[in-house]
């Protein structure tokens, strides 16, 4: 496991990408040093998707920020449209902040991607896994 994970079974043209980002250092979170999971979506498709993200810290030392509380989970919402005219994927991220309660290694956070073309009722889940050491 590492702390970058991506979809695998997603329709061709959708990619979805999870990740920290810390100024801790590579694959470390640490409580008052900015840290954010990030997931990045990128759709090459014709279609347009809602995508429902749902993470969940599995340990006991790493936990999302959330208006100022630590918190186990995360739920998002959102919607991606389909390519643009022009040509090329269309983008998007959504974060959240991440805070160590202590240090610790290999903590753990699942993230249940679920996604849905947009006027079809067929949705897809797929669950990422990221590994991290908290300081």
């Amino acid at each position: 496991m590492s702390c970058r994970d991506r979809t695998k079974s997603t329709p061709h043209g959708l990619m979805i990408e999870c990740f920290i980002r810390s100024k801790a250092g590579f694959c470390k979170v640490r409580a008052n040093v900015p840290a954010q999971q990030v997931v990045e979506i990128e759709n090459r498709s014709l279609f347009r998707y809602s995508i429902e993200i749902y993470g969940e810290c599995e340990t006991s030392r790493v936990r999302y920020i959330h208006d100022g509380t630590a918190r186990n989970t995360w739920h998002h919402k959102l919607e991606i449209g389909p390519r643009p005219g022009s040509g090329g994927p269309r983008k998007r991220s959504e974060t959240i902040g991440l805070t160590s309660l202590g240090p610790a290694p290999d903590e753990s956070i699942r993230t249940d991607l679920t996604w849905t073309p947009i006027g079809w009722p067929s949705p897809d889940t797929e669950s990422l896994y990221m590994q991290l050491d908290t300081l």
